[in-house]
């Protein structure tokens, strides 16, 4: 779990919510090892737009907010 980065603090509620998305979407691989691995993927590709396209971020929270 080298990846993990240094903001972001893993806890069993984000692990717990995520293995019962990959049970819908999933199944087979809905379980501890997954979902942590996804999360600290998705925190990866956040961070990385983030620096990379700063405005672009913006845009996806407009989304988000306006679900």
């Amino acid at each position: 779990m080298n990846n993990i980065p240094p903001d972001y603090e893993l806890n069993e509620k984000d692990i717990e919510t995520t293995i019962n998305w990959l049970k819908l979407v999933d199944s087979e691989n809905a379980n501890p090892e997954t979902a942590i691995d996804f999360l600290m993927y998705q925190r990866t590709v956040v961070h990385q737009k983030w620096h990379e396209d700063p405005k672009g971020l913006g845009k996806m929270y407009e989304k988000y907010k306006n679900k």
